[in-house]
């Protein structure tokens, strides 16, 4: 395996609190220096304490003197990148702190003390992947065993597989609250319009003159509303197909009177349906479904529409607007 060295000169000096670093034991290998004098390198320069930088590798000011001074052995793989990342954090701040530091011959970026007393910062440590490298090179030189080795990179292996699957996780919970959002901005968008051409579109249709009829244009249900007084005398109204409708053209009637209105039932076609005469012709015409009107009584199949002069529609498709309302036989006039 080959490995590309990082070579530092010296360690600076810690100028600043807390405990000073301890020469390197004589037991740490050459392959176990290379990446240790790199952190105890960024260790000084970030002008950290043991205890500012436990919490931050995940572990005690102990272990981490014991890491940093070689005495305990060789340490594991996780809690070397533990602490590889805890300073390259630290690193990134200062670089945020002072975006122009001044390199020197070793790799270290020091801070001009004139102009920035803040503790040094240095040039960013080596990815974790030349740290996975070179701890395995110093773990075989300290006659770490296979198995041993192999253990701490498969259990690096399963958290960084973890921490990735977590990640694309809450990644494809945020994309989907996004589609979510953006379907409930469309939904309230449609009903918005459904309800404005419900308002407009249908409530107010225009006026037309048909068939040599002089009227005037209403809603069945609403006509008696604005004239109290209207009869059959009002006619009835011819209307052109809407936006959204068929070719169809819809009549309109005007509502009972007040004498009238207690023997007419409210009728709403769920189908638009064919307007015949009196005589069972058809008018060409149509009753424009969900559209109430009123009718007066049954004649066999078709319902006798008020205010109509005795224009009928079938019965087969369509309900009372009150449940429980019925509509009559038409009584025959006597002679």
């Amino acid at each position: 395996m080959t490995v590309t060295a990082f070579v530092v000169a010296e360690e600076p000096e810690r100028n600043g609190p807390g405990r000073r670093l301890k020469p390197l034991a004589e037991t740490v290998t050459m392959e176990h220096r290379e990446w240790l004098v790199l952190l105890r390198v960024a260790f000084l320069a970030s002008g950290l304490t043991y205890k500012d930088l436990c919490g931050k590798a995940f572990t005690s000011p102990t272990q981490l003197s014991r890491l940093l001074n070689g005495t305990e052995g060789y340490p594991g793989l996780e809690r070397t990148l533990d602490l590889r990342n805890a300073l390259q954090q630290t690193i990134d701040t200062l670089a945020e702190l002072d975006p122009s530091p001044v390199p020197n011959a070793v790799g270290i970026t020091l801070h001009r003390p004139t102009e920035n007393p803040r503790p040094a910062s240095i040039q960013n440590l080596p990815a974790p992947e030349w740290f996975r490298k070179v701890w395995e090179a110093g773990a075989v030189a300290a006659k770490r065993p296979e198995h041993w080795i192999n253990d701490h990179i498969a259990e690096v292996d399963r958290k960084e597989a973890l921490a990735a699957a977590r990640r694309a996780e809450a990644e494809r919970g945020r994309r989907i609250g996004d589609i979510g959002k953006s379907a409930f901005c469309i939904l309230i968008a449609a009903l918005v319009s459904a309800s404005l051409f419900l308002m407009f579109g249908l409530s107010t249709p225009e006026a037309k003159d048909q068939g040599g009829i002089n009227n005037r244009m209403c809603q069945s249900s609403q006509c008696g509303d604005t004239d109290p007084g209207a009869t059959a005398d009002s006619g009835l109204a011819v209307t052109g197909p809407e936006y959204g409708q068929t070719t169809h053209h819809y009549l309109t009637f005007a509502k009972p009177g007040k004498s009238e209105l207690p023997q007419a039932t409210l009728w709403v076609p769920f189908l638009d349906m064919q307007i015949f005469y009196a005589d069972g012709s058809f008018t060409g015409q149509y009753a424009q479904a969900y559209r109430p009107l009123y009718v007066t009584c049954r004649k066999g199949s078709r319902l006798v529409i008020a205010n109509s002069g005795g224009m009928t529609i079938p019965l087969r498709t369509g309900a009372p607007e009150r449940p429980g309302d019925t509509v009559d036989e038409c009584t025959p006039k006597r002679g």
